[in-house]
Formats: C-alpha cells, structure tokens, sequence
C-alpha cells in the first residue's frame, strides 16, 4: 500500500475532497510560500475535518509535547494516526514557533523542508518527516543520520533557489536507489499521468503531490481525486523494509 500526501491545502472544501478521495496525509504549510496560512486558518481546517470524521480513541503527538526532547519517538513508518492525519511544513524555523503551532492546529506531523539538523529532528518530539534533495548518490549518505534521528524521508528535488513546491520531476533512479534502503515519501513534480509510473520506479513508501494537482495555482478537486485514484490503482510495495 502507497501512503499519498496532499501538500499546500488552504481551504476547507480542499481538504474534506482529498480526505473523501482516501488521501492519507494532508499538507499545512506554515513557511514562507505562496501557499502559506495561518496558524488560525490551519487550526480551522483540521478542526472542522477531524471534528466531522468519526475518531477513535487515540493521542496525537501534540499532546506529547511534554515528553523529554531526546525521548525516542515512534518511528512515523511504523504506526499512524487514523487517516486523514495533518502534517504541518516548516522551513528553518524556531522550535517554540513549530511547537505552538503543532499545538494549536492539533498537527499529526511535522515537516521541515530547511536546513534542519537530524539533532533538531530528534529534539522534537513528535513524528517528523525531512525533505531531502540529493543530486549525486554520495549525497545521499547524510539521509541515514535523519533515518537515525526518527526522520521519515521525503525525496524532493533539488532547486538552487527554493526549498521546494517547484513542481519539476526528481530523479527518479536516485530515489529509487533511496527506497531500498529506507522508507520514503516521493514528492517532485508528482501529477495524476505520471503517479503511477513513478510508483512502478522508485516503489516508495509514499507519495507526495501539491502544484500537480492545482490549476492556475489552486487546488482543483478533480485532479485531486483523479491522483489519488492513480495511485490506488496501483500496486505498491509491502513497505515492511525497516533502517
């Protein structure tokens, strides 16, 4: 089974589609990008969401944000929350700003899509996802340190002037090479045609898509249920690879 993570959701109606289409992850970004809410409009939608989707009895990471920072945390391959689980992105910012957030908005996951060390990913707390962007397979190698530190991977491409969200196809053999090793969220110019062959290739454990399911830059409800139906459509991998 592909795990599928629709990234840069703003709206409610967004939101609920992805969720009645079977999406697995939802994506808040809360960096510096044309995609970027509030805190107040993020806390909205996974109230309104959460609050109409019947929820079993269960805790969510941030109400572990007491725990010791080096406490370790279940990996986030292992074991997740009741789908839709939220996922909130993050660029460089500070640990009090994510933490408030990640409490506020009652977030599943955290993102960070920075220069973020694997240390900072273990002082947490709470599951994290870390973008990476490796060019050459020897770049490849600092993915093992965040594999270490709890981190579930996500494969993006590699833009010397963004952090991601750009919307151009990865390397995909490279990715590949990556998800034999360790559990990995393929994002990078994902789109409902080429999802599928993407799964086929690189087998990773998840999917990640945003601008490739938007038209003139906002999320388009067809596209999005047409993406997901590609990916469950799919064969996919057992996933039972573990670092």
């Amino acid at each position: 089974m592909v795990r599928t993570k629709i990234c840069g959701i703003s709206r409610v109606r967004h939101a609920m589609a992805a969720w009645e289409a079977g999406v697995d992850l939802i994506g808040l970004v809360f960096a510096p990008s044309r995609r970027k809410i509030t805190l107040e409009q993020g806390a909205r939608i996974v109230t309104i969401v959460k609050d109409r989707i019947p929820m079993p009895d269960q805790k969510y990471p941030f109400q572990m944000i007491g725990l010791e920072p080096a406490r370790p945390m279940t990996r986030p391959w292992e074991t997740m929350p009741s789908t839709p689980a939220f996922v909130g992105v993050f660029v460089n910012q500070s640990y009090d700003e994510i933490m408030r957030t990640v409490e506020s908005c009652r977030l599943d996951y955290v993102q960070l899509h920075g220069d973020e060390t694997p240390e900072f990913c273990r002082q947490l707390g709470v599951p994290v996802i870390k973008a990476v962007r490796p060019v050459e397979p020897q770049d490849a190698a600092e993915c093992k340190e965040y594999v270490s530190a709890g981190a579930l991977l996500l494969f993006d491409t590699y833009a010397a002037d963004s952090y991601g969200g750009t919307g151009v196809l990865g390397n995909w053999a490279l990715a590949a090479e990556l998800a034999q090793l360790y559990p990995l969220i393929l994002a990078g110019g994902l789109d409902p045609e080429n999802v599928a062959a993407a799964i086929r290739i690189v087998q990773p454990w998840g999917v990640d898509v945003s601008s490739g399911v938007e038209t003139f830059g906002s999320k388009d409800l067809e596209k999005i249920r047409s993406f997901l139906q590609a990916v469950h459509s799919t064969a996919g991998p057992a996933h039972d690879r573990l670092p």
